[in-house]
């Protein structure tokens, strides 16, 4: 038994088509001979493949179940960006923040500063590191005092 030649039986059916009888007659008998060198019947060849093969279900399944699981691990990737694209914008703003802080508290410090400066110039010398180390805690204890309400 050999493989049913399906090419070949098309240009033999398309000889059903003939003016001339004796055609029409050989080509019905060289078919009929393919399927039987072929050992398949009429309603095998004409008969559709099932589309509902368990092979092909099984296969239709896991394709789908990996899609699933694909698009899930999309959305949490997205997720995750946008948890780390607020993240850097919360770090920018508090970065902003600080900054802000900061030139507000040399604002509101500067004049404090350089009025200890001109009322005790040898304590504030060590702010400028011109002074004894071991009085620092002291002279920045003594600023401190200045700024801060007792």
């Amino acid at each position: 038994m050999s493989a049913l030649d399906r090419d070949k039986l098309a240009k033999v059916l398309a000889m059903l088509g003939s003016r001339h009888d004796g055609e029409v007659v050989a080509a019905g008998r060289s078919a009929h001979i393919l399927l039987k060198g072929a050992g398949v019947t009429w309603t095998e060849v004409l008969t559709p493949p099932d589309p509902a093969d368990p092979f092909d279900r099984d296969k239709l399944v896991e394709a789908e179940a990996e899609n699933r699981r694909l698009v899930i691990e999309l959305a949490q990737r997205r997720l995750e960006i946008r948890k780390l694209q607020r993240r850097t914008q919360f770090a920018s703003i508090k970065t902003l923040i600080g900054w802000a802080v900061m030139g507000l508290a040399v604002w509101f410090m500067g004049p404090m500063i350089s009025s200890v400066q001109r009322e005790k110039p040898h304590e504030t010398q060590v702010l400028h590191g011109a002074g004894p180390a071991d009085s620092t805690l002291t002279t920045v204890g003594r600023f401190l005092s200045h700024i801060a309400p007792p």
